[in-house]
């Protein structure tokens, strides 16, 4: 009887005992499980707030490279359209010069001013003529002297305003 009873409070100790171990043990996985589910949800916070900030940083040096594109784009239509204005108001002004002076000579044929001109002496037509191809070399002179000087003052601008673009790309990069 006396171990009986010594074997069936010992086994009533373990019971209790293999239940208490029990809650502890379910204690124990509840509130680790719930620290690494806190840890894990700052990360998840940490990594989604990274995420977007990369995405929005590469979407606004996406959006500066393409409005920089636009830029030029749009630079380069401007230009081509005025080279296309320029020669067609060169091409018109030729025309009505052409006009003005057949129409000119036209009237110089028909009140004699003409035929009196033609009958000069041959030697001051040739100086006339010299005279006048002296003015036109020496005016086109003049407007390429001009314009080399203008095209030099561009092609620094557009070598200095590159250069400022490309320093950006490469800060920003």
């Amino acid at each position: 009887q006396k171990q009986y009873r010594g074997y069936t409070a010992r086994k009533n100790v373990n019971t209790a005992n293999s239940g208490a171990l029990l809650l502890q043990k379910h204690y124990r996985r509840y509130a680790t499980r719930k620290i690494v589910v806190a840890k894990n949800s700052s990360a998840l916070v940490v990594q989604k707030t990274y995420r977007g900030y990369a995405v929005r940083k590469d979407i606004g040096i996406k959006e500066n490279n393409t409005l920089i594109l636009q830029k030029i784009y749009r630079g380069y239509v401007v230009r081509r359209n005025v080279l296309l204005m320029h020669s067609t108001v060169l091409l018109l002004q030729k025309q009505y010069r052409g006009y003005a002076a057949r129409k000119n000579v036209a009237a110089m044929k028909r009140y004699g001013v003409y035929t009196a001109r033609r009958n000069v002496s041959g030697m001051h037509l040739n100086a006339l003529l010299l005279q006048k191809q002296y003015r036109g070399y020496t005016a086109r002179k003049n407007v390429n002297t001009a314009n080399s000087g203008a095209l030099l003052l561009q092609k620094h601008y557009r070598r200095y305003a590159t250069r400022k673009i490309v320093v950006a790309k490469n800060s920003s990069a």
